[in-house]
């Protein structure tokens, strides 16, 4: 067999295994049959293969940065509500408390009275001549007082209603005055402003008691007149007075304590209603105390002296009654006039106006409505005529 048939045997029978690995072994075949045949063998044929081109993987493009994750949104808290002010005092209450009516009692204010009861739960305190040179407590209490015993009542005046319609209140008292030529007596303004009253004429039996023990001295039964919370409420429930309040309070408060402008101090005060009404206030602890006769005026359910944390000056007319017998008292509280307004040891000038008997009092400062400190309030309603006394201490 010669070279060229060993080649075609060899490609007929040998599978290919890759073109470098063929090529040797032709080679090597071919130079063992040359061998065989004493033929001599060609010169080396050296064959270079070039290295099999490298491909190369295409570049990885830059890889964007992965977005960062969105922060969740921060939920901003639910704001707390605020709750509602006591229109009376500005303190945080209920709902049902901040819009219920208030109830306004007439309590007496006669030495011969005192001490008084249950008037320490009272609210706001108006003090106005009654009758000669005597005056006498309009004391609003909240719906949510419990006091167990409240007195002495006595009766209303004519402008104690107008207290009671400013606080939309029920108008709580034993007895009324009469009227004389030109002025209404107490039961006609009951009548002519529709004043939802509890008297103690009518509704005796219900809601009032005599003090047996005052009942039985000499010259004390005016003074031994009492009821007590439970049989208010009770009875202006019977008489169907028990509803929200018609009318918003009164007076703004102030979130912090703030002291009135004009620094201007006022650690005293006697209001000079008359020369028989001995009354003045010393301000200590936040507070300014009720002083009376000469010894602290205390409310005889609890022992506490008598405190608030305003005082109100309303300066207007007060005149007797012409022709009235027991030297009554008219003062007028329409229209408007000055005063003074005592917190925190300190006093300003107030301004207080009043369309007519049928809307609120307006208090106002520097034409701005007036705002208090948060706790209990005395108004002091003296005619325009009557002095102050300041950081003069006690009589």
């Amino acid at each position: 067999m010669n070279v060229t048939g060993i080649k075609a045997f060899v490609r007929r029978h040998i599978i290919w295994i890759g073109t470098a690995v063929a090529a040797v072994i032709v080679a090597s075949i071919a130079a063992a049959v040359m061998l065989s045949r004493g033929e001599a063998l060609p010169a080396a044929v050296t064959e270079t293969f070039a290295p099999a081109a490298t491909v190369s993987a295409p570049p990885s493009p830059n890889p964007s940065p992965s977005p960062s994750p969105s922060p969740s949104p921060t939920l901003a808290p639910e704001p707390t509500p605020t709750p509602p002010r006591d229109p009376l005092t500005g303190a945080f209450t209920d709902e049902a408390s901040a819009n219920a009516r208030p109830y306004a009692l007439s309590i007496s204010n006669l030495k011969a009275a005192l001490p008084h009861s249950g008037i320490g739960q009272a609210s706001i305190i108006y003090e106005t001549l009654a009758e000669w040179d005597i005056t006498r407590f309009v004391a609003v209490f909240p719906s949510g007082f419990v006091a167990e015993k409240i007195g002495p009542i006595r009766s209303a005046r004519a402008y104690f209603l107008r207290y009671a319609k400013d606080n939309d209140a029920v108008m709580v008292h034993h007895g009324g005055s009469s009227s004389v030529v030109g002025a209404n007596g107490a039961y006609e303004d009951i009548k002519l402003l529709g004043v939802e009253n509890i008297d103690a004429m009518s509704d005796a039996y219900d809601t009032f008691w005599r003090d047996p023990v005052r009942a039985r001295q000499k010259g004390m039964l005016e003074h031994s007149s009492y009821t007590n919370a439970e049989r208010i409420k009770w009875t202006a429930g019977k008489k169907g007075f028990v509803r929200d309040r018609a009318v918003p309070g009164m007076f703004d408060f102030y979130g912090e304590f703030t002291q009135p402008p004009g620094g201007r101090t006022a650690v005293s005060l006697k209001p000079m209603f008359s020369d028989y009404v001995k009354a003045y206030f010393e301000y200590d602890g936040g507070v300014y105390k009720r002083f009376e006769f000469g010894a602290p005026q205390i409310d005889d359910q609890t022992g506490e002296q008598l405190s608030v944390t305003n005082i109100l000056i309303q300066f207007t007319d007060v005149y007797v009654l012409r022709g009235d017998p027991e030297g009554r008292r008219e003062v007028r509280l329409t229209g408007g006039g000055e005063g003074y307004w005592l917190s925190g040891g300190y006093i300003c000038d107030i301004e207080w106006h009043k369309d007519d008997y049928a809307t609120p009092t307006v208090w106002t400062r520097d034409g701005e409505p007036l705002k208090l400190n948060v706790g209990k309030t005395w108004v002091c309603v003296l005619d325009s005529e009557t002095e102050i006394v300041l950081n003069d201490g006690g009589y």
